[in-house]
C-alpha cells in the first residue's frame, strides 16, 4: 500500500497546528508519515507535536 507523506510548515501558530493534528487523527487511513517544520523559535509548537 502507498504511504502518504504530509509536510506541514508552521510558525507561531500552535492553535492551528493542534487543529491539524486533530484532523489527521480523525482520518480513516493511518498509513502516513507527518513531517512538521517549525519555522520559528516558539516552544509551544514542539509541545503540541509531542502531545
Amino acid at each position: 500500500m502507498l504511504k502518504i507523506s504530509i509536510i506541514t510548515v508552521t510558525r507561531s501558530r500552535p492553535q492551528l497546528l493542534a487543529r491539524a493534528i486533530g484532523s489527521l487523527k480523525a482520518q480513516t487511513s493511518q498509513d502516513f508519515e507527518w513531517i512538521v517544520v517549525n519555522d520559528g523559535e516558539d516552544t509551544a509548537t514542539e509541545q503540541i507535536v509531542r502531545y
